[in-house]
């Protein structure tokens, strides 16, 4: 029971960061969270990246699909960790 729940509480997690990049509720584009974050932006995405590939085996190993949200825009990590939202769909 308490991997059930831990799977779940990551997916929540996964799912808020999404949310608070791509979907504001403060209504901040993508891009102006990132400007808010600056040279964090880029290790705040691998993080986020890592959480995510966990979700996504340990569904892989229970035989059921990740519930998982994904980016909204294309995006490229800049060399001083900054991050550059891109005109094109993210694609996985």
């Amino acid at each position: 029971m308490a991997l059930a729940q831990s799977y779940r509480d990551s997916v929540r997690v996964q799912k808020d960061g999404i949310a608070q990049v791509w979907k504001n509720p403060l209504g901040l584009t993508p891009q102006e969270v990132f400007y808010s974050v600056g040279t964090n932006a880029g290790a705040m995405l691998a993080a986020h990246g890592a959480l995510t590939t966990c979700i996504i085996i340990a569904a892989t190993a229970a035989g059921v699909a990740p519930d998982i949200a994904l980016p909204t825009h294309a995006f490229t990590v800049n060399e001083d960790g900054t991050v550059t939202v891109l005109e094109g769909p993210y694609v996985p």
